[in-house]
Parts: structure tokens; C-alpha cells; sequence
């Protein structure tokens, strides 16, 4: 009898103990959560960079088309994250670091993988200008973080990292009609000197 009391006093003890612990854990996790930070225009920022990671996936798979088809995703959940999150009035710091890091998976890290596994012929110096055009994005967002629009919000510094997917779109018409792949690439060396620019571009 004695025994049992024992353990019977050990469960207790050890169960208020437990239910200590979850408390101070669930009191800390509710104060920062991630839940707490997310919001409606985060979920379509997130799904940028779901697209993108997909995209990536598909070009090492050979599957082009549809990693391209993802990126064009990518660009339309890009653009209305944005329109909601000023529809709402909801402009967050977690919004504005979750927006560059989605971008830059999607934008940049993504074009050039499809890039990459296009251009086998060029070793070196596709490595070498995908890789100056991969930092240069990296270099464009942090900026933009810090610096955020200037001229009043009204224009970016250096060109926008999204419009990388044009300069795909160029370098894909360029393969396919046949121009030098050297020369080709030289288009992902150009938006790299253009994101890290002082160049003025209006806001759309």
C-alpha cells in the first residue's frame, strides 16, 4: 500500500512538473509564434516561393516547360501578394523579409538553375556568370531591406529582382533560335549589373 502511494505521489509529482514546463513552453511560443506573423498576403507570398522551389525541382528533372510554367506562378502570386497586402493596409517587417526571401528563391536561384541545366556545353562560364548573377540578387534584396523605395515610394534602385524572368524568357528565345550560348548568358551578366545599379525604376 505504501508502494503505491509511493508512485501514485511520483505520477502526481511528475505530471505538475510536465505541466509546468508546457506552460512556460506554450506562454513562449505564444509570444512568438509563426503562426502570429502570418497573414493572408503572407500565405500568396509563401506560394511564390512553393512555385519556385517546385520550378527548381522540375529543371533538375529536365521537365522545362513546367518549371517555367511554375515561375510565371511565381510572378502572378509575387504581384498580388503585394496589391492585398495594401488592399488590407498590411504591411508587415515579417512580410517585407518573407517577400525578398521567396524573390530571391524564385527569381533568381530558380532562372538559374533552368539556365544552368540548359547550358552543358559552357561549363565555366556559365558557372561563372550565373554565380555573379545569383550574388548580385542577393546583394539587391539586402539593399531593398535596408533601403526599402526612394523618390517618396514612388520608384526602385536598381532593377527589380523579378524582372529577372524576363531576361529567362530572352535567354530561352535565344537558345532556341540558335545564338552562341556564350552570348546568351551574357543576358542573366546584364541583370546582375542592372540589380545592383542606382538605376531609377518606377513602381508600377
Amino acid at each position: 500500500m505504501a508502494l503505491k502511494w509511493f508512485n501514485l505521489n511520483l505520477l502526481l509529482t511528475l505530471w505538475q512538473r510536465f505541466a509546468m514546463i508546457n506552460h512556460i513552453v506554450m506562454n513562449s511560443r505564444s509570444k512568438n509564434h509563426i503562426i502570429n506573423y502570418l497573414n493572408i498576403p503572407d500565405l500568396l507570398t509563401l506560394m511564390n516561393a512553393v512555385c519556385g522551389i517546385l520550378s527548381i525541382f522540375f529543371a533538375i528533372d529536365g521537365r522545362l516547360i513546367t518549371a517555367m510554367l511554375l515561375l510565371i506562378g511565381s510572378g502572378l502570386f509575387d504581384l498580388f501578394d503585394g496589391k492585398l497586402a495594401r488592399k488590407m493596409n498590411i504591411t508587415t517587417e515579417f512580410g517585407k523579409q518573407l517577400d525578398s526571401f521567396s524573390d530571391l528563391v524564385s527569381f533568381i536561384i530558380a532562372p538559374a538553375v533552368i539556365a544552368y541545366v540548359m547550358l552543358d556545353d559552357i561549363a565555366l562560364l556559365k558557372m561563372l556568370v550565373l554565380l555573379y548573377f545569383i550574388v548580385s540578387g542577393i546583394l539587391r534584396l539586402a539593399r531593398y531591406n535596408v533601403s526599402g523605395l526612394i523618390e517618396d515610394n514612388k520608384a526602385f534602385e536598381g532593377m527589380p529582382v523579378p524582372f529577372s524572368l524576363v531576361i529567362l524568357v530572352l535567354f530561352l528565345w535565344a537558345v532556341q533560335t540558335g545564338i552562341y550560348h556564350q552570348i546568351a548568358v551574357l543576358l542573366f551578366f546584364a541583370q546582375g549589373i542592372l540589380m545592383t545599379s542606382v538605376l531609377k525604376v518606377k513602381k508600377p
